[in-house]
């Protein structure tokens, strides 16, 4: 009984994978040098070099995430490392467990306590 009525509710629900616009690149991955992603990136490896976000595409760097070099997003929620020079077009949000060192520029700038935080920046774009 239970299984026909998943199975009923899950036939109503259109799961086309190829209409959703998201990234995850896991923890083991690697990436270096121009990178342009879309929509809900959530990063759990390691990237160094130039990474552009389309309009409201949203990049979320994991606690084992990491950035070295410079970023232009959108919206940014950083757990992990960034170094470098970060734009924000919109907000930037630093949790506890993250790493944060460069020049940054967001248009909104949230830090909770506990994040360490090196930074020359403002919050005008």
């Amino acid at each position: 009984m239970v299984t026909t009525i998943a199975a009923r509710l899950l036939s109503k629900i259109d799961l086309n994978i190829s209409s959703l616009n998201f990234n995850f690149i896991g923890i083991d991955t690697i990436l270096e040098g121009k990178i342009t992603l879309a929509g809900v990136v959530r990063l759990a490896g390691k990237i160094t070099g130039e990474v552009h976000l389309l309009p409201d595409s949203v990049l979320i760097i994991e606690q084992s995430g990491e950035i070295k070099g410079k970023l232009f997003c959108f919206d940014v929620e950083i757990y992990g490392k960034f170094e470098g020079d970060l734009q924000s077009h919109n907000k930037l949000t630093v949790y506890p467990t993250a790493h944060v060192l460069g020049k940054i520029q967001s248009q909104n700038m949230v830090i909770f306590p506990g994040a360490s935080v090196e930074m020359e920046g403002h919050t005008t774009l």
